[in-house]
């Protein structure tokens, strides 16, 4: 029997824009799927170890995470139309550190795993931006970070520097956007997540992008609201992000991308669960298979004595019911087994239906030879030799 095994899919969230004044794009969202093993850069694992070791209060921390990042990266304006390929946010900080440069997807990822690193919980927040009271068409990346037991906002990228009109990187470090006032984030900055905008009365869409102030956003408590995020499983934040986003309304391709996005990595999250469970069924199947064949084995050792009339070799009472007990155990782990097994998927439903019919059809011979031992240990031994009557058949085991 073929052994049956599920590839599982992934995605990764790419948007990408040319933009003549900021330093913008998109990341991967902190809980990215699916996940790699990627060591962490040993340059960054210096950096936050000297942190650790000088710093102890978390202001101070990220204050030393903010200006290492921002002075160290430089803005990489070829990567908007160029796109580096990356797949996780360890591999993206990775590759931003080697080049010592990125676009904000790199200069937040990095800025993300400092902040891990320094025990300090962070977010990449995804929105988009106004520059000069003009909207941007370009996606954006910047972090949230709880220092304190009060989330702040940090915009490494744009504390690194701009561009100047010839889309060529101008160093020019800031603490302007270091612990940025959430109202006066949010006039520049859009989460395409209301939460994140980290004020009760969270600002709409579309007065963001008008300038026109509306009352359509309901309150939030972000606080709570960020808590229960953080703290929920990967497909119950792809649900509540999807519903907050549907509520805010989708004004924008900006968001009507990210919001496409969520809904295939929701799906593909939940394609790959239902895939590794499947997996899971198709080795604890197999397993299932392996007694059954050991059982076989037993039984058709039994079945070699029964035809000899248990006298070639002679066997006593207590050995002969130690032959059938054996493969009677061992069909009964795998008949346990194969009914802890719950799927609804068509290929393994048949492929778990061939095995339990050879599982039936060994179990009637296995019981029957019960009977048949509890007679024969009943009955007479001058009388025993009249209990047998046509030699046996084995029974056949199964391929995995």
């Amino acid at each position: 029997m073929t052994v049956l095994r599920y590839l599982l899919i992934g995605i990764l969230f790419c948007s990408q824009s040319v933009n003549q004044n900021i330093l913008a794009n998109n990341s991967l969202r902190n809980q990215e799927l699916p996940s790699y093993k990627i060591t962490i850069d040993t340059a960054i694992l210096i950096v936050a170890h000297r942190i650790n070791n000088t710093y102890d209060e978390p202001a101070i921390r990220i204050k030393e995470i903010y200006r290492w990042v921002a002075a160290n990266l430089s803005y990489d304006a070829d990567q908007l139309i160029h796109p580096v390929p990356y797949t996780s946010i360890e591999d993206l900080a990775n590759q931003a550190v080697k080049n010592h440069k990125a676009i904000c997807q790199g200069y937040t990822a990095v800025f993300d795993i400092l902040c891990r690193q320094c025990e300090l919980k962070s977010f990449i927040v995804h929105g988009y931006v106004k520059q000069n009271g003009q909207l941007l068409e370009i996606p954006h990346a910047w972090n949230a970070v709880l220092i304190n037991g009060k989330w702040q906002l940090f915009d490494p990228t744009w504390g690194s520097g701009y561009l100047d009109e010839n889309e060529i990187f101008v160093p020019r470090f800031t603490y302007d956007f270091f612990n940025i006032s959430p109202l006066e984030s949010v006039k520049a900055r859009m989460p395409f997540d209301p939460i994140w905008q980290l004020i009760d009365r969270p600002r709409s869409h579309a007065a963001f992008m008008t300038g026109i102030e509306t009352n359509v956003v309901n309150p939030i408590n972000f606080n709570d609201s960020i808590t229960g995020f953080l703290q929920s499983d990967s497909l119950s934040r792809y649900n509540s992000e999807i519903g907050r986003i549907e509520k805010s309304g989708l004004d924008n391709k900006m968001i009507m991308d990210y919001y496409e996005y969520l809904q295939l990595s929701r799906e593909v999250l939940t394609q790959n669960r239902k895939i590794s469970l499947n997996n899971q069924w198709v080795d604890i199947s197999n397993q299932a298979i392996d007694l059954y064949n050991n059982a076989v084995s037993a039984y058709n050792k039994y079945i070699i004595s029964k035809n000899g009339q248990f006298r070639k070799p002679p066997l006593s009472d207590e050995q002969i019911k130690d032959q059938i007990d054996k493969p009677d155990q061992l069909l009964e782990r795998s008949e346990i087994l194969m009914q802890s097994i719950l799927t609804d998927d068509p290929e393994l439903k048949n492929h778990l239906k061939k095995i339990n019919q050879s599982i039936s059809e060994l179990r009637k011979a296995i019981d029957a030879d019960k009977l048949f031992i509890d007679k024969y240990c009943r009955t007479p031994k001058a009388s025993r030799l009249g209990l047998f009557r046509i030699p046996a058949t084995k029974a056949k085991p199964r391929k995995k």
